[in-house]
């Protein structure tokens, strides 16, 4: 692998710049203030940290300090962000307006800084199809207009947990459909195979692995697994080998991207330092598993 292990880290705004909201304040409860978590980061082998929640809008002001601190100290930057629905609002969402002006000025439009975002929900609109399509139809306009300012960055079309009117891309035929009909080559896949996990459980699907076709679409990755209450976004299982099987296949197509883990350890029903060691075993899992796979 070209970079150490690729290994990220999604982390909340408020924590990143140092304004903690819910979400901030435990991860600083439980690996104390900025400076301390990333340098144990570090030391565990983590080279990228996911800016994880541009889709829920936080202030703006944080935007800018939040990246600054994942670039000052050494990492590798991915964001979350999400799809504006440009039939009802032709202007820029104010959190992307400051994300791309952020690209543009610190020369981060590039391949390896992805922008992930999920598909419309299904509750916005008439049925399903239609959900699809204006899907389809603001990537495409999403993405020509980053163009015209300049930010190049790939897109990822994350996999999402199937729910009542949630998101549409619930299966890898679904976000297949959908990038292919975008026809961008710089738009592919964000497989989150915690959410794969859990529509595997849910939905019974007869084959679990994807086509070698939707694993040459990925460029990156969400990683967690289901916790005790088969709830998503729990910590890694050294054991769960369908985790396992799925960072094999990408393997197997030479993916060069990050292995991102999205936890959220505020959903954990534990004590801070457990939750600590929970993190930071499932880092040091995924890293064996890695070494062992691309290495030997």
């Amino acid at each position: 692998m070209k970079n150490k292990f690729k290994i990220g880290l999604s982390l909340p705004t408020s924590y990143l710049s140092g304004n903690y909201d819910q979400a901030g304040s435990v991860w600083c409860k439980i690996f104390g203030n900025l400076e301390n978590c990333m340098d144990l980061l570090i030391k565990n082998g983590v080279g990228s940290i996911e800016l994880n929640d541009l889709h829920m809008k936080p202030p703006v002001k944080q935007i800018a300090p939040a990246i600054e601190n994942i670039l000052i100290n050494g990492f590798g930057l991915t964001v979350h962000i999400f799809l504006p629905n440009f039939k009802t609002n032709i202007e820029f969402p104010d959190e992307l307006k400051e994300l791309t002006f952020i690209l543009k000025t610190k020369n981060l439009s590039r391949e390896d800084i992805p922008l992930v975002l999920h598909g419309h929900e299904v509750g916005n609109f008439s049925s399903r199809k239609t959900a699809i399509e204006r899907t389809v139809a603001d990537l495409k306009i999403l993405n020509h207009r980053l163009k015209e300012k300049g930010i190049m960055n790939p897109i990822g079309l994350e996999i999402c947990r199937h729910k009542e009117n949630g998101p549409v891309g619930v299966t890898y035929e679904e976000i297949l459909y959908m990038i292919d009909a975008v026809k961008e080559d710089n738009v592919g896949v964000c497989w989150d195979m915690g959410h794969t996990l859990a529509n595997i459980e849910l939905q019974d699907w007869a084959s679990i692995f994807p086509s070698q076709r939707f694993l040459e679409r990925v460029i990156h990755t969400h990683i967690h697994d289901l916790d005790e209450n088969n709830k998503t976004h729990g910590p890694f299982r050294k054991d769960n080998d369908t985790l396992i099987a799925f960072l094999k296949l990408l393997k197997d197509v030479d993916y060069q991207g990050v292995f991102n883990f999205e936890l959220y350890p505020e959903r954990w029903e534990c004590s801070f330092n457990e939750r600590k060691n929970k993190i930071l075993d499932s880092i040091n899992n995924i890293r064996e598993i890695i070494e062992r796979l691309y290495y030997f």
